[in-house]
């Protein structure tokens, strides 16, 4: 760009509005982009009974056809960990208090193998793993997770657990604002649940934290997230697919837009993106991943307008959306189910 003979400042202001407009160009060519998907997946939304209290950076998980929200962040009680558990029967469209969670966390991952839960790593910096037997309504204390990380998720394949990702501590004097791109981690760290064990595999190749991963078609699809040099915070793009079986890593396309704080699932070969962050604030729209054709389209949107960091869990073809915040990090309790046709 031209700029005409100015002062040092004048020449600042150019370069401000030049900024600004490359900005929302750029947020602009984003909307276009997702507007333009294809819309390729119905689903049918319905509201179901509240949480019984309000709840962000939770996690969910399905077992046993009920769904078992724990953790997070709760408006109403001034403990920033909380360890709460609770069963939801859908059958009776109602929530249940269970035996709470040994360890308060939140940002941790929340899986279901062999009919019990496992509840590994989370806010602060922790490497807890315990397992929860919803049958005996009870927990037992399992090997820990070798490098303790927060801001981590995981998937469950052929009888593995792979917590892939995350934030670890750097120096134990650490505070929130120090954190940097040196706290992101690679690690793929695998729990073998038969040997009470954990093996360490070939690293994620985008060092990143908040991200999802889901297991499809006998390989670990690793999608979005947050993590750059200069922003350890800023939603990215990046889809990246595991195969056990080499134990190598492979890019696959990016998401149409950056996307972290999602629910996902993995349902007929397809993986959903359910409302989350775009980088600039909170969505609804459900974004769907084509692990055949690695191909994006779009899904009915979210009902509720605004929706991140939100408990997901999947029974049968229905989609559970659980608790989560607003732009402000205001949390939620809705509960809502999403029957895909």
């Amino acid at each position: 760009m031209l700029l005409p003979a100015c002062t040092g400042k004048r020449l600042k202001f150019f370069l401000i509005v030049e900024g600004i407009m490359k900005s929302k160009i750029l947020l602009l060519s984003i909307s276009l982009l997702v507007s333009d998907l294809t819309f390729s997946q119905t689903i049918q939304w319905s509201q179901k009974q509240d949480l019984p209290g309000s709840y962000r950076n939770g996690s969910a998980a399905a077992c046993n056809g009920k769904v078992y929200f724990m953790g997070g962040y709760c408006e109403s009680t001034p403990e920033r960990f909380e360890n709460s558990n609770f069963e939801y029967d859908p059958e009776t469209d109602s929530w249940s208090e269970k035996i709470v969670m040994p360890t308060g966390r939140s940002n941790f991952t929340l899986v279901t193998a062999n009919n019990k839960i496992y509840a590994i790593g989370g806010d602060p910096f922790s490497g807890k793993h315990e397992m929860y037997d919803p049958m005996k309504d009870a927990w037992t204390n399992l090997a820990p997770l070798p490098t303790p990380r927060q801001h981590v998720y995981g998937t469950v394949l052929n009888g593995k657990i792979y917590v892939i990702g995350g934030l670890q501590q750097v120096n134990d004097s650490e505070l929130p604002s120090q954190w940097s791109y040196n706290n992101i981690s690679v690690k793929n760290e695998v729990y073998d649940i038969e040997g009470d064990k954990w093996i360490e595999k070939a690293p994620m190749p985008t060092p990143r934290h908040g991200t999802q991963s889901i297991s499809a078609n006998d390989k670990i699809y690793v999608i979005g997230g947050m993590g750059e040099e200069k922003n350890i915070w800023k939603s990215l793009f990046v889809v990246e697919m595991y195969d056990p079986q080499t134990d190598k890593w492979e890019t696959k396309t990016s998401l149409p837009e950056p996307r972290d704080g999602f629910g996902m699932f993995a349902i007929n070969k397809k993986i959903f993106i359910v409302g989350g962050f775009n980088g600039e604030s909170v969505v609804n729209s459900v974004l769907v991943y084509d692990t055949e054709k690695d191909s994006w389209t779009k899904a009915t949107d979210f009902p509720n307008e605004k929706n991140g960091s939100a408990g997901a869990a999947l029974v049968g073809d229905t989609i559970y959306i659980i608790g989560g915040c607003d732009n402000k990090y205001r949390a939620y309790s809705f509960t809502f189910a999403g029957k895909v046709k």
